[in-house]
């Protein structure tokens, strides 16, 4: 079950949009709640998550969302206001723009730029730097190319 979130997501997403998602000054989001938690496919619990709309679905809808931002309602309300904010700027995270030479623009829907099992960190030291590097340098909140196609490459080493 689905319901509209409360008035105070929305403001809480607004500062964060005007802060540090700037380039979603001009999208249209709606922030809904949902009972339960999702299940990912490793048995991780999923708390938020965010969707883009296509045409059909703006069509559709009186609200014509660029995106859909959905949070778990029960832990939301646990969640202390650094929690809240942190979920909320994760799931904004994933509402990105592709920007053609033209300056079109076109909502996209971002994946993680950062995936790593932590027994592969622990193994290789030169992946925890790259990941280190990723950390420290992290990539523009604006697309512009698909994130697929940003690949890391380990440090080379010349050879005697």
């Amino acid at each position: 079950m689905y319901d509209l979130a409360s008035k105070d997501v929305e403001d809480m997403a607004k500062l964060i949009i005007s802060k540090d998602h700037t380039h979603l000054l001009n999208a249209n989001i709606t922030y809904l709640f949902r009972e339960q938690p999702w299940k990912a496919g490793d048995g991780r619990t999923v708390l938020g998550k965010a969707a883009k709309r296509n045409d059909i679905d703006r069509i559709l809808s009186n609200r014509k969302e660029d995106f859909i931002v959905i949070l778990v309602k029960p832990r939301w309300d646990k969640f202390t206001e650094e929690e809240k904010k942190c979920l909320l700027d994760h799931e904004l995270c994933h509402c990105g723009v592709m920007v053609s030479n033209s300056g079109e623009k076109k909502w996209k829907l971002r994946r993680h730029p950062i995936e790593e099992f932590p027994e592969n960190l622990a193994r290789f030291a030169f992946r925890r730097e790259q990941m280190g590097l990723l950390i420290e340098n992290p990539p523009s909140a604006v697309v512009t190319k698909p994130v697929s196609s940003r690949k890391i490459r380990p440090k080379t080493t010349p050879t005697n």
